[in-house]
């Protein structure tokens, strides 16, 4: 219940009050490796990182099946601007679930952020490859279009996710 409630909190964008439900439930059930994945989520949401790591790190111990965790230690690593350890992590993730497209999309930010555009290509060939019609995926792509000054082509995939995914607009 206090999972729910924090997870649900960090959803309103009530970053500190899901940080004190989820500590407080920690205080009394410190074994949950769900808990301390949703504290983890809300501790990375309101920019405290290294803590956000931490809560990951003791959610994977409770929980090693878990490999998403891996991919939130990576964005929390990326965050806190530590990019090389990111990338282990992601690694890790990839290796655990080499066909999620949110663990290929937290490499492609990697990449993009050293500017490795080869990996980031072939990264994103094989998100697209997975599923051809994720906005997530087509977005990243569209933005790495942007970046290599491919306007048309760009525009174009912008079009598509528009076209697929309307609901997505914000008015």
């Amino acid at each position: 219940l206090c999972r729910d409630l924090a997870v649900a909190l960090r959803e309103l964008g009530r970053y500190a009050e899901s940080v004190d439900v989820a500590q407080n439930a920690l205080a009394q059930e410190a074994t949950s490796a769900d808990l301390w994945l949703a504290y983890g989520l809300a501790l990375s949401s309101s920019s405290h990182y290294a803590r956000a790591v931490r809560a990951f790190l003791t959610s994977y111990r409770l929980n090693p099946r878990d490999a998403n965790v891996l991919l939130n230690v990576g964005q929390s690593m990326m965050h806190a601007g530590r990019t090389e350890t990111a990338l282990n992590y992601f690694t890790q993730a990839h290796r655990r679930l080499p066909n999620s497209t949110h663990v290929i999309l937290a490499l492609c930010e990697h990449y993009m952020s050293i500017d490795r555009p080869a990996t980031v290509s072939a990264l994103l060939n094989k998100a697209l490859a997975l599923d051809p019609n994720d906005a997530n995926v087509m977005d990243t792509y569209a933005n790495v279009l942007a970046r290599v000054s491919v306007y048309d082509r760009a525009l174009s995939v912008r079009r598509r996710i528009v076209r697929l995914h309307p609901h997505l607009l914000q008015h």
